[in-house]
Protein backbone atom coordinates (compact mmCIF):
# COMPACT_ATOMS: atom_id res chain seq x y z
CA UNK A 1 0.00 0.00 0.00
CA UNK A 2 1.44 3.41 -0.98
CA UNK A 3 2.32 5.74 1.81
CA UNK A 4 2.34 9.53 1.88
CA UNK A 5 6.04 9.74 0.92
CA UNK A 6 5.53 7.54 -2.21
CA UNK A 7 2.42 9.51 -3.14
CA UNK A 8 4.34 12.84 -2.98
CA UNK A 9 7.24 11.43 -5.06
CA UNK A 10 4.84 10.13 -7.74
CA UNK A 11 2.87 13.39 -7.77
CA UNK A 12 6.06 15.45 -8.12
CA UNK A 13 7.30 13.22 -10.95
CA UNK A 14 3.99 13.51 -12.80
CA UNK A 15 3.91 17.30 -12.36
CA UNK A 16 7.52 17.62 -13.59
CA UNK A 17 6.78 15.33 -16.56
CA UNK A 18 3.72 17.42 -17.40
CA UNK A 19 5.90 20.54 -17.58
CA UNK A 20 8.73 18.97 -19.59
CA UNK A 21 6.85 16.74 -22.02
CA UNK A 22 4.88 19.42 -23.95
CA UNK A 23 8.12 21.15 -24.94
CA UNK A 24 9.65 17.92 -26.22
CA UNK A 25 6.50 16.34 -27.68
CA UNK A 26 7.08 18.00 -31.06
CA UNK A 27 10.31 16.02 -31.42
CA UNK A 28 8.42 12.80 -30.78
CA UNK A 29 5.46 13.60 -33.02
CA UNK A 30 6.47 15.87 -35.94
CA UNK A 31 3.65 17.73 -37.64
CA UNK A 32 2.59 16.17 -40.95
CA UNK A 33 3.75 18.02 -44.04
CA UNK A 34 1.05 20.11 -45.66
CA UNK A 35 0.33 19.34 -49.32
CA UNK A 36 1.29 22.05 -51.82
CA UNK A 37 -1.38 24.63 -52.62
CA UNK A 38 -2.77 24.49 -56.16
CA UNK A 39 -4.91 26.63 -58.44
CA UNK A 40 -7.27 25.77 -61.27
CA UNK A 41 -6.40 28.19 -64.07
CA UNK A 42 -10.04 28.38 -65.16
CA UNK A 43 -10.23 30.85 -62.26
CA UNK A 44 -8.23 33.23 -64.48
CA UNK A 45 -10.17 32.44 -67.68
CA UNK A 46 -10.80 36.07 -68.68
CA UNK A 47 -7.22 37.28 -68.11
CA UNK A 48 -5.04 34.22 -68.71
CA UNK A 49 -4.96 34.48 -72.51
CA UNK A 50 -3.93 38.17 -72.44
CA UNK A 51 -0.55 37.50 -70.79
CA UNK A 52 0.20 33.83 -70.18
CA UNK A 53 3.75 34.32 -68.88
CA UNK A 54 2.83 37.26 -66.66
CA UNK A 55 -0.27 35.56 -65.27
CA UNK A 56 1.62 32.39 -64.41
CA UNK A 57 4.46 34.41 -62.87
CA UNK A 58 1.95 36.16 -60.59
CA UNK A 59 0.40 32.81 -59.67
CA UNK A 60 3.85 31.45 -58.75
CA UNK A 61 4.75 34.63 -56.84
CA UNK A 62 1.61 34.30 -54.72
CA UNK A 63 2.87 30.89 -53.63
CA UNK A 64 0.92 28.36 -55.65
CA UNK A 65 2.95 25.22 -56.35
CA UNK A 66 0.54 23.15 -58.44
CA UNK A 67 -1.78 24.10 -61.27
CA UNK A 68 -4.61 22.57 -63.23
CA UNK A 69 -4.82 24.01 -66.73
CA UNK A 70 -8.15 24.57 -68.47
CA UNK A 71 -9.31 25.18 -72.00
CA UNK A 72 -8.32 28.49 -73.55
CA UNK A 73 -9.76 30.95 -76.03
CA UNK A 74 -6.46 30.68 -77.94
CA UNK A 75 -6.59 26.92 -78.29
CA UNK A 76 -3.88 24.55 -77.18
CA UNK A 77 -2.66 25.37 -73.71
CA UNK A 78 -3.16 29.14 -73.69
CA UNK A 79 -1.74 29.28 -77.20
CA UNK A 80 1.23 27.05 -76.32
CA UNK A 81 2.03 23.48 -77.20
CA UNK A 82 2.01 21.01 -74.29
CA UNK A 83 5.83 20.85 -74.08
CA UNK A 84 6.12 24.65 -74.10
CA UNK A 85 3.45 25.02 -71.44
CA UNK A 86 5.05 22.32 -69.24
CA UNK A 87 8.47 23.98 -69.57
CA UNK A 88 7.01 27.37 -68.59
CA UNK A 89 5.28 25.90 -65.53
CA UNK A 90 8.46 24.07 -64.46
CA UNK A 91 10.61 27.19 -64.95
CA UNK A 92 8.38 28.99 -62.43
CA UNK A 93 8.85 26.26 -59.82
CA UNK A 94 5.33 24.84 -60.18
CA UNK A 95 4.04 21.48 -61.29
CA UNK A 96 1.26 20.81 -63.80
CA UNK A 97 -0.98 18.28 -62.07
CA UNK A 98 -3.98 18.09 -64.37
CA UNK A 99 -5.93 19.57 -67.26
CA UNK A 100 -9.60 20.49 -67.06
CA UNK A 101 -11.42 19.45 -70.21
CA UNK A 102 -14.90 20.24 -71.44
CA UNK A 103 -17.83 18.04 -70.71
CA UNK A 104 -21.35 18.10 -72.07
CA UNK A 105 -23.52 20.07 -72.21
CA UNK A 106 -21.27 23.09 -72.57
CA UNK A 107 -20.89 25.68 -75.30
CA UNK A 108 -17.48 27.15 -75.99
CA UNK A 109 -17.29 30.92 -75.69
CA UNK A 110 -17.36 32.72 -79.07
CA UNK A 111 -14.01 32.38 -80.84
CA UNK A 112 -12.65 29.84 -78.34
CA UNK A 113 -10.99 26.59 -79.39
CA UNK A 114 -10.49 23.32 -77.59
CA UNK A 115 -6.88 22.29 -76.89
CA UNK A 116 -5.22 21.33 -80.19
CA UNK A 117 -8.47 22.33 -81.92
CA UNK A 118 -9.92 18.82 -81.68
CA UNK A 119 -12.31 16.76 -79.61
CA UNK A 120 -11.42 16.61 -75.93
CA UNK A 121 -11.00 12.82 -75.93
CA UNK A 122 -8.16 12.99 -78.45
CA UNK A 123 -6.58 15.94 -76.66
CA UNK A 124 -6.80 14.25 -73.30
CA UNK A 125 -5.34 10.98 -74.52
CA UNK A 126 -2.40 12.53 -76.36
CA UNK A 127 -1.47 15.09 -73.71
CA UNK A 128 -1.91 12.84 -70.71
CA UNK A 129 0.02 10.05 -72.37
CA UNK A 130 2.91 12.37 -73.19
CA UNK A 131 3.11 14.26 -69.89
CA UNK A 132 1.52 11.74 -67.53
CA UNK A 133 -0.74 14.28 -65.83
CA UNK A 134 -1.92 12.92 -62.53
CA UNK A 135 -5.57 13.90 -63.05
CA UNK A 136 -8.01 14.85 -65.79
CA UNK A 137 -11.07 16.85 -64.81
CA UNK A 138 -14.26 17.03 -66.84
CA UNK A 139 -16.55 20.00 -66.30
CA UNK A 140 -20.18 20.25 -67.19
Amino acid sequence: MPNRKDFLKLSAALAFGGLVLPRNAKALYPAPAMPPVGLQLFTLFNVMDDDVNGSLKKVADIGYKEIESAFSKKGGYYGLKPKEFAALINSLGMSWKSHHVLGAPFKMPPGAKNANGCRWQTTRDSTHAEFKRQYAGVGR
